[in-house]
């Protein structure tokens, strides 16, 4: 929780790498340093050095480096509230993390493009009707991380597919969900996100009363 320590010390880390002339080493650190300005708020600025690290990943013919960029990427400008430009950044790290069979970080880039196309839809429809490609992306981000055994990755999205499900009236199905997420954080003790879980498993329940009025909708 130390950005303005983790700052210095990549600031550091880069001087360093300059020093050596270690091109990748100073793409990674560019990398790392955006995003300790995004953890502390500054998205637009984030947007940016991400771009420029993105570049020099590129020069250095860092693949890895490239998709992760990318991936990060996607988050600074949904937090800049540019969410059709970040499903586009989010989209094209799948599709690098997938050539590379980068499991860890094609169900990252699953989970954050499925959640990201389902507000994007909410935004412009005012509801999750129709979220079909965004549920399959969880669904598969989750199957990812149960495959190579992220807990933490499949319990939350978990909790994103319980929204999608919610939403398309499927609500016993998203109380299901919740109650797997709640297991899935309890495993390695994940407090917070068993609150969360909790959390949503509260506001569903009134729904799964028979005639009662779907979640999103208004009475």
């Amino acid at each position: 929780g130390d950005v303005p320590g983790a700052g210095t010390e990549l600031r550091a880390a880069l001087d360093g790498y300059g020093r050596i002339h270690d091109g990748r080493g100073e793409a990674w650190a560019l990398t790392q340093l955006a995003r300790a300005r995004l953890a502390a708020g500054d998205a637009e600025p984030a947007v940016e050095e991400l771009r420029g690290a993105l570049a020099r990943h590129r020069e250095q013919e860092d693949a890895r480096g490239e998709a992760w960029t990318l991936y990060h990427l996607g988050h600074a400008l949904e937090e800049r509230g540019d969410r059709d430009e970040a499903v586009r950044e989010l989209g094209r790290a799948r599709t690098m993390f997938s050539r590379m069979r980068d499991v860890y970080g094609l169900a990252g880039a699953r989970h954050h493009s499925g959640r990201v196309t389902r507000d994007q839809l909410a935004a412009r429809t005012g509801g999750l009707r129709n979220s079909g490609f965004a549920r399959q992306l969880l669904v598969d981000a989750r199957a990812d991380y149960h495959r190579i055994g992220v807990a933490h990755g499949e319990a939350w999205t978990c909790l994103e597919l319980a929204v999608v499900d919610a939403g398309n009236a499927r609500v016993p199905q998203a109380l299901g969900l919740c109650d797997e997420a709640r297991e899935l954080f309890a495993s390695y003790g994940d407090l917070r996100g068993a609150d969360w879980a909790r959390f949503l498993r509260c506001t569903l329940l009134p729904h799964a009363v028979p005639g009662s009025p779907e979640p999103g909708t208004e009475t």
